[in-house]
């Protein structure tokens, strides 16, 4: 049995081209948080088909996707400063977001108009339409949205897209059309404040009451964002790590462990980040997980104790036991002490005023700039981001 899951996590690793050694990644998976959900039908969608109902709090990733029903709306914070609101009756993908790792402890998401730090973002709307407030982008950044009728380049500007076009309200974008069959292409062109681009109608003046829906919508975004906006969030690790972990979900939580401990032993630094990452995505497993990774990096057994606690409070003392369990020279009175305080500060975090967190998605995370530096990068951080901030609970499986 345990040679069979070995081979089956050797697969899993070259499946997502993870090789020992490893190279050091020098981007990471960003999060996207939902602060408010209205209305009844707003729902996520895995990769593999499976609907859940969308919730407050929730913390999403790249491969997440949104379905709004006729009376929904759902609106989202992008880690690096960024906003939209999918409107009713509309399909919204994540399609790709990393960025280079920062610390977002004190960064206020209600007054953020430059990105922290450079991030490829691309998202889709594919039905319906979305209101967006894009943070002014830094040097090397790209934030792209495909629609039906072409794809909008932002650098830092408010607007709407999707079915029925693209339209300005502060800023500008780059707007590729569609090409449609038989048509010549269309060279991209600039959509300029207050402009609207349709299809059937070319390039025009915005009317007023789309202007002020716009308008509106984005003072109502920066109303919505909670304090202490992504305290709480999933630790941001690199895309191969996170493909890994989400591809050695679907074989269950031994899998995962497993996974966990020898991408820990590649990267030691980001040992109690991975652990806390995979007990994300099997909060059942955690013990497991905190006694593999612990084993394969016995000096980072007590910071993987307060990790992992963090996500799984209600677990501490079984986390504690695995790890002392499975690192006979860790100091037993340390890790005991480090799961406790990781159980407080998940209870420290729930008990915020903000919308309640609740675990992150695990749909289909794609990665297709795994491995690589976001451009211009000349060196970055291998552990993802700095530092541990509180995590939330997350729901039974």
């Amino acid at each position: 049995m345990k040679s069979s899951l070995h081979m089956l996590v050797v697969a899993l690793l070259l499946a997502v081209g993870i090789l020992l050694p490893a190279q050091a990644q020098d981007i990471v998976v960003g999060n996207i948080r939902v602060i408010a959900v209205k209305g009844s039908t707003a729902q996520l969608l895995t990769a593999g088909g499976k609907k859940s109902p969308l919730k407050e709090g929730m913390f999403l990733q790249q491969g997440s996707k949104i379905l709004t029903g006729g009376d929904s709306t759902v609106s989202l914070v992008f880690e690096n400063g960024s906003s939209v609101q999918v409107e009713p009756s509309s399909q919204f993908s994540i399609d790709e977001f990393v960025q280079d790792p920062f610390n977002n402890e004190n960064l206020d998401y209600k007054s953020v108009d430059k990105a922290p730090t450079r991030s490829v973002t691309k998202v889709s709307i594919s039905e319906g339409e979305m209101i967006f407030n894009i943070a002014k982008q830094k040097s090397g950044s790209s934030f792209e949205i495909t629609t039906p009728v072409g794809v909008a380049g932002i650098r830092g500007t408010s607007g709407s897209a999707g079915s029925s076009g693209c339209g300005i309200r502060t800023g500008t974008v780059v707007f590729t059309a569609a090409v449609t069959a038989g048509a010549p292409n269309v060279a991209p062109f600039q959509i300029n404040a207050n402009q609207l681009y349709a299809p059937d109608a070319g390039l025009g003046p915005m009317p007023p009451n789309f202007q002020q829906n716009i308008s509106s919508t984005v003072q109502s975004l920066n109303s919505l964002t909670p304090p202490n906006t992504f305290g709480g969030a999933p630790p941001n690790i690199s895309p191969q790590q996170n493909s890994a972990l989400q591809a050695a979900a679907a074989a269950g939580g031994d899998a995962v462990a497993q996974v966990a401990a020898q991408l820990a032993g590649q990267n030691p630094a980001a040992a109690a980040d991975i652990a806390a990452a995979a007990a994300y995505i099997a909060p059942g497993s955690a013990p497991d997980i905190a006694g593999a990774v612990a084993s394969a990096v016995p000096a980072a057994a007590v910071a993987v104790a307060q990790s992992v606690s963090q996500i799984a409070p209600q677990q501490s003392t079984a986390i504690a036991t695995a790890i002392i369990t499975a690192s006979p020279a860790v100091n037993p009175a340390a890790v005991e002490a480090a799961a406790q305080a990781g159980a407080q500060q998940a209870a420290q975090a729930t008990s915020q005023p903000a919308a309640g967190n609740q675990p992150l998605n695990t749909g289909d995370q794609g990665s297709s700039t795994a491995g690589q530096s976001l451009p211009g990068t000349t060196g970055g951080s291998s552990t993802g981001g700095s530092g541990t901030p509180p995590r939330p609970t997350p729901a039974s499986n």
